[in-house]
């Protein structure tokens, strides 16, 4: 049986359906003040600020974004908020800031992957480490059916089968080309067609640099071209 939390979710979805937005967000109030069998996710309580712009609050709608900001501070909350924070001032018609909130999307998930990549390379540079502790106890080594998906620059073969998709992306994901698509058609509302590519190469070259992130810089390099 669902729990009473999530009744109260689905009751204020319909709610919100019906464009009964006050009554919407006060279901969703009363949603995350009750009992549930497991957590709330993220992105069910990033409900309550896109409610409240919907009923015309949206000052009270920014001020619940930020409350989550501080209070979800584990990697992947940073990213879910951060995307939810552009969408909500694209809605606002706010551009460049929603365009601030784009690239800080972009640096949140570049930082999970960097930490992703960082942990698949370090569990294959112990493996033979740990095979020789196996046979050491007269055991056999594990034995491994898959191909390896790659190696790490020591030589290693990588066995995990999400490597490839990780790597993908931190070599291409993160350069103007995955800018532009984070930036969507909204960067022509911004940069002038002859400020583009600078904008883009600025944005990769920053991204290109080991994480920590910091939104201020982003800010800063923005600012030079956002018209």
């Amino acid at each position: 049986m669902k729990s009473d939390a999530r009744l109260l979710l689905k009751e204020a979805a319909a709610l919100k359906r019906a464009k009964r937005y006050d009554e919407a967000v006060a279901m969703l109030r009363r949603a995350y003040d009750a009992p549930t069998e497991s957590p709330l996710m993220i992105q069910e309580r990033l409900r309550l600020p896109m409610y409240l712009q919907l009923a015309g609050r949206a000052d009270e709608g920014w001020s619940e974004m930020n409350r989550l900001n501080i209070t979800y501070v584990d990697q992947f909350s940073q990213v879910s908020i951060a995307a939810q924070m552009a969408t909500f001032l694209r809605k606002e018609g706010k551009y460049k800031n929603a365009a601030l909130f784009d690239i800080w999307t972009l640096c949140k998930k570049k930082e999970i992957d960097v930490d992703i990549h960082a942990s698949m390379v370090r569990s294959a540079d112990q493996t033979p480490a740990r095979d020789a502790e196996w046979m050491a106890l007269g055991l056999p080594p594990v034995p491994r059916t898959m191909k390896a998906t790659g190696t790490t620059p020591s030589g290693n073969p990588i066995y995990d089968v999400s490597y490839p998709s990780v790597h993908r992306r931190l070599t291409e994901g993160y350069g103007p080309a995955g800018i532009r698509v984070a930036l969507g058609r909204y960067l022509a509302k911004m940069v002038a067609n002859v400020g583009i590519a600078a904008a883009l190469a600025d944005l990769a070259s920053y991204l290109a640099t080991p994480p920590p992130y910091d939104l201020v810089s982003v800010r800063t390099i923005l600012a030079k071209h956002l018209a």
